[in-house]
């Protein structure tokens, strides 16, 4: 359980990453919070799916707490976030 909360956060980690990285390009002129909000269905998906993913790994017995597991996990939270809460606002509700 410890592996599945702290893999979760990770990911959650990369998916804030994601969020800075369009910030410092001037793709994105919100706040977190904002951003968060204004893509609220896409983000809730985005979470989701980070979830399932990791529930996938732990349930296979794949989740182990090492440099590489946490780099692998924190690409696929900012992949994840790069495919399902892209910058645009049009899948938002």
């Amino acid at each position: 359980m410890v592996g599945f909360i702290s893999m979760y956060l990770i990911g959650f980690i990369g998916m804030l990453a994601h969020w800075v990285v369009g910030y410092k390009k001037g793709k994105l002129d919100l706040h977190i919070v904002a951003y968060l909000n204004t893509n609220r269905f896409a983000t809730v998906k985005a979470l989701t799916t980070l979830f399932v993913s990791i529930l996938t790994l732990e349930q296979a017995g794949m989740v182990e707490l090492t440099q590489q597991s946490f780099a692998t996990i924190f690409l696929a939270g900012y992949a994840i976030d790069n495919m399902v809460n892209s910058e645009d606002t049009s899948n938002a509700s």
